[in-house]
């Protein structure tokens, strides 16, 4: 039986977040979940377990934990797949809802073997095969391994730059897979594009990490010891925070489109 297409009324929105106060500024304006990181520049690695043992404790929302030994590609040695699983399971013990993850073998698919011992290991609790899904070359057919793995959801622009880009594979794997897997559409979603973009897709989801840059005031006084030229994020005087307007904007857009 086909499912009921989903509308932007009944949209979850998820927030990217690498902190604590991050996690605290997304509750706060109304996001429903959090997937918790550590060093975003690098697109996400696992977070300390002293943050995810606070976050957990402060959140009221689920949140998801990302598990990801190193920057890069997702096709790891057996030390670094061991410290994956390490990370799972303290994750787990910490009291996370699920677990972010992604496995590649050599040539850049699903690493089934593996993708189907995380799963077991996260047990009951949630799965999300995160944007390694963005490298493989068959989304779809490797979107099935996904499911027969029994994976929770996979997170995607659609192998696109953004998921704007990519809506078009996108809104093809929620009509051929969204009875069977969550789509998580993930990457430059923003308040002013949220709308069309979950009308022209049918997602159910969106992950989004709208953030504004500080500027850490303990920045050395010496400009010897630091390129000052040198842009955000690529300064080390700047970090990136949640930007609570923004979540408050599309947490609205959600809202007023189911009456709210």
């Amino acid at each position: 039986m086909e499912c009921e297409q989903p509308t932007i009324a009944n949209c979850l929105l998820e927030i990217c977040a690498a902190s604590l106060d991050d996690l605290l500024v997304a509750q706060a304006n109304g996001a429903r979940r959090i997937e918790l990181n550590s060093a975003l520049s690098l697109g996400g690695l696992t977070p300390s377990i002293g943050l995810l043992e606070l976050a957990i404790s402060e959140s009221t929302v689920p949140i998801i934990a990302m598990c990801r030994p190193r920057p890069s590609g997702f096709c790891y040695s057996p030390s670094e797949y061991r410290t994956l699983l390490k990370d799972v399971e303290r994750s787990l013990e910490a009291g996370a809802a699920g677990i972010a993850f992604g496995v590649l073998d050599c040539i850049g698919n699903v690493d089934e073997v593996r993708c189907r011992e995380v799963v077991r290991l996260v047990g009951n609790r949630e799965t999300v095969f995160h944007r390694a899904f963005d490298l493989v070359p068959d989304s779809l057919e490797q979107t099935r391994i996904l499911c027969h793995c029994g994976v929770t959801r996979v997170m995607t622009s659609g192998g696109q730059a953004s998921a704007f880009e990519g809506k078009l594979q996108i809104a093809r794997l929620v009509k051929q897979f969204g009875s069977q897997i969550e789509i998580l559409a993930a990457g430059g979603i923003r308040p002013e594009n949220m709308r069309s973009f979950i009308e022209a897709t049918g997602v159910s989801q969106i992950h989004a990490g709208p953030g504004i840059l500080r500027l850490d005031s303990s920045q050395p006084q010496n400009p010897e010891s630091i390129r000052f030229d040198a842009p955000p994020p690529e300064n080390p005087a700047y970090y990136r925070e949640v930007c609570g307007e923004s979540v408050a904007r599309m947490v609205r857009i959600l809202q007023d489109a189911s009456g709210v």
